[in-house]
């Protein structure tokens, strides 16, 4: 029987060797092709929910004389309901929640926050509802945003400190025009940082405050 030369076996070797790193190198680029893609779509997925609920902010103010709803968890026996559940009506049976969103974490809802400072007007003490007409620039102030989730305690309101950029580095924000944008983490926090700020969270009180509660 012949025997097959050493070096003849070696190369062999190096060709399966150069063949199954061409199928895992194929086979990763793959998967990260598929993960973009898939996260992509989730992306685009939360961006039209954020729009669902701006149609939703949009009819509540409508109905309640141009007040944007309690920004924080309900206190029912004052009156306040939180801006999540005095939606509901208006949004329906779809889904509210991010798809990028584990839902067997503690607090999933809360994955999505209002600008906790747009319950700030002139008033002593500030009163728990803004009226639109207060914001001198809606379509730069930041209304609903995506945020960190999780942990004991739910909060339903947030500021820039909060934000979750869940979306390959980017997140969904919803402004006071009722308008969405995807932004780059960096770039929302640059223009938020700004003086004065092209991206608003702390909308200083503006003329006319109305005097009366939704």
């Amino acid at each position: 029987m012949r025997v097959r030369p050493r070096q003849s076996r070696a190369v062999a070797m190096r060709e399966v060797l150069v063949a199954i790193s061409v199928i895992i190198l194929t086979a990763v680029v793959g998967v990260g092709s598929w993960m973009h893609v898939r996260e992509n779509a989730r992306a685009t997925a939360c961006l039209a929910i954020l729009e669902r609920y701006g149609v939703a902010f949009a009819q509540y103010a409508q109905a309640s004389g141009g007040f944007l709803p309690y920004e924080n968890v309900g206190r029912e026996q004052l009156g306040y309901v939180a801006w999540r559940d005095v939606l509901s009506d208006h949004l329906g049976d779809e889904d509210r929640i991010c798809p990028s969103v584990d839902r067997a974490t503690l607090h999933y809802e809360e994955c999505y926050r209002m600008n906790s400072k747009l319950s700030r007007t002139r008033e002593t003490p500030p009163r728990p509802f803004r009226a639109l007409d207060t914001l001198a620039r809606p379509a730069v102030t930041v209304l609903l945003f995506e945020a960190g989730y999780g942990g004991a305690k739910l909060s339903l309101k947030g500021g820039l400190k909060d934000r979750d950029a869940r979306h390959r580095g980017a997140l969904n924000v919803l402004f006071a025009d009722w308008h969405v944008e995807r932004m780059q983490e960096q770039r929302l926090v640059e223009m938020s940082n700004w003086l004065p700020p092209k991206i608003i969270w702390d909308p200083q009180p503006t003329e006319p405050v109305k005097a009366v509660k939704p």
